[in-house]
């Protein structure tokens, strides 16, 4: 990334039918030049693909952290939204990975 690119992107959600063409590509080109993007999705009522509701995709020397709205519903009121968001950014920023479950303690 060029020097003053920032360094954390979020795109909120846009809906189909207000999505400006090409907007994959430009995220994936951010994303290969070494941005970091938490790209919020909104509710889609019938997924084509069973795919999990949050997960993120390594693209060159950054990340996308592909995430649904109703994580940060209320954002402005909800204290647990607006640590989702938080969550959402470290883990786009490499600042937090994903692991798997832990096993109950005895």
């Amino acid at each position: 990334m060029a020097a003053g690119d920032p360094s954390l992107i979020i795109v909120a959600p846009i809906s189909p039918e207000h999505r400006p063409p090409g907007l994959a590509a430009a995220i994936k080109r951010k994303a290969s030049n070494g941005g970091k993007i938490v790209w919020i999705q909104p509710a889609v009522l019938r997924q084509p693909d069973p795919v999990p509701a949050t997960y993120v995709v390594e693209q060159g020397s950054g990340a996308i952290v592909v995430a649904p709205a109703s994580l940060v519903r209320d954002f402005a009121n909800s204290p647990l939204a607006q640590l989702s968001l938080v969550s959402l950014a470290e883990l786009a920023t490499g600042h937090r990975k994903l692991d798997l479950p832990s096993d109950p303690q005895p």
